[in-house]
């Protein structure tokens, strides 16, 4: 902060040190002194991506989503393409936080076709991945099973591929569909347990074998889903532990 401090002292005009700023006050969690450095660099200069998606993160963070989409609308105005992907992904976060879901697929294509904003291979798999989830929350399987497909040879998403796949099944009322998604799923995720030990994701196991339990209770088969749940409560332990040890 010092550094910065010095840049702005050495030159009152430097609409990218304020910018700069903003984001270390950002960082700490000083939202309110992050939207007052951001309004200085934009009094700078009105085109500044850099500084209308950071004043519009610390808007979002006091949950003044309409102001900070407004801002995030002027980096979409000015087709910004440095700051265009930052933009878009924020809005999709806002409309999560508002619940307004039938608003995010169309951001997520707009990252995924639009050319040279800097999304690469790992941020589309991402995307595909998060646009899934929503379908689910929006209760529309066959557009979930659609963006799945496209994951279907990501060997490092086998895990989270198989419990949204069981997941979307479930809504179309496939439980021998879902139970297979899922049993897939968990046997690939204990073979990487023997593999790589403790290192694999507990929580993905964790919510496999619950939404599995589910598809078994459904299906009248209590052992199997007793048995499931008492898998669910270990690897939800692991969880916990993990977070504090």
């Amino acid at each position: 902060m010092d550094q910065l401090n010095e840049r702005i002292r050495r030159n009152s005009l430097d609409a990218q040190a304020f910018c700069d700023r903003g984001q270390a006050y950002l960082s700490a969690g000083e939202s309110e002194e992050a939207i007052k450095d951001y309004n200085r660099a934009l009094a700078l200069n009105a085109k500044l991506g850099d500084a209308l998606t950071g004043r519009a993160y610390g808007l979002a963070m006091e949950r003044r989503y309409s102001d900070a989409i407004a801002d995030l609308d002027k980096v979409q105005a000015l087709n910004d393409r440095h700051a265009m992907a930052q933009a878009l992904y924020q809005k999709s976060l806002i409309y999560q936080d508002l619940k307004q879901y039938d608003k995010i697929p169309e951001l997520y294509d707009r990252l995924l076709n639009t050319k040279d904003i800097g999304v690469g291979p790992v941020d589309r798999e991402n995307l595909h991945e998060n646009k899934a989830k929503i379908f689910l929350l929006l209760k529309q399987p066959d557009a979930a099973l659609k963006e799945l497909t496209l994951l279907k040879d990501c060997e490092r998403r086998k895990l989270e591929v198989g419990l949204l796949k069981g997941k979307a099944l479930c809504l179309k009322s496939d439980w021998q569909g879902a139970e297979r998604s899922l049993t897939g799923a968990i046997e690939q995720g204990k073979a990487d347990i023997k593999r790589h030990g403790e290192q694999l994701d507990r929580q993905t196991m964790t919510e496999l074998y619950g939404a599995r339990a589910a598809v078994f209770e459904r299906l009248g088969l209590k052992e199997k889903a007793r048995a499931d749940r008492a898998e669910e409560l270990k690897f939800k332990n692991r969880v916990f532990r993990a977070l504090y040890d």
